[in-house]
């Protein structure tokens, strides 16, 4: 927001806001430094396999053990 004079009060509709995004040229990069530039922000992704449990019932207690 631009500082305004002491004497002027200051009213909500003529406040401002803007988005502002700076670009710069990039250099020109070899393809070693692309591919490289693209596996550090890679998103990874895994599968977890966990062993699945052989559940019983217990009869006397009526609960899975």
């Amino acid at each position: 927001m631009v500082s305004k004079p002491k004497n002027m009060k200051l009213n909500e509709s003529s406040v401002h806001y803007a988005d502002i995004q700076v670009f710069t040229k990039s250099r020109e990069r070899s393809a070693e430094e692309v591919k490289n530039l693209q596996s550090q922000n890679a998103t990874e992704y895994a599968t977890l396999n966990f062993p699945r449990a052989h559940l019983k019932y217990d009869n006397k207690n009526g609960t899975l053990v």
